[in-house]
């Protein structure tokens, strides 16, 4: 990959990060996720071009954060870099795992207006949509 890979989780990281909640001054604030993991690992090579490695985990603590952590989305340009999904899955407050099936992936890509091709964006969208989220689940992703 040539340029960094965006992800679209500003909404999910600002939900989950350490942003507590609070209803008014005097109340103690509430918390609504907890990220359990953020990792970023880059592995660059000798002609400069790399790879970007994402891994990340967050726990739901309050159903405010249920319908937010139903979905993640990371960004890249087509003509340049690719994506591939390592894991994406529900962890069960039981312990079960479950997976996000194939049907669970939504990809969409700016193909440009008419017949002309994309003149200034080739931007492509990945969408996960997690099964089965509820209180005390914790939703992993995993990509490259």
């Amino acid at each position: 990959m040539k340029s960094g890979m965006s992800c679209g989780l500003a909404m999910l990281l600002w939900l989950a990060g350490n942003v507590a909640f609070a209803a008014e001054k005097d109340e103690a604030p509430e918390i609504y996720a907890k990220t359990d993991r953020y990792n970023i690992e880059y592995n660059v090579n000798a002609d400069g071009s790399y790879v970007e490695s994402r891994e990340w985990a967050i726990k739901v603590v309050a159903e405010q954060a249920v319908e937010y952590l139903k979905t993640a989305s990371i960004s890249y340009s087509t003509s340049v870099q690719k994506a591939d999904v390592v894991a994406a899955y529900t962890l069960k407050a039981d312990g079960r795992r479950v997976d996000v099936p194939k049907s669970g992936f939504q990809v969409q890509t700016n193909g440009g207006q008419g017949d002309g091709g994309p003149a200034f964006s080739d931007v492509t969208t990945m969408t996960v949509l997690f099964p089965d989220v509820a209180v005390n689940d914790t939703v992993v992703f995993s990509y490259r």
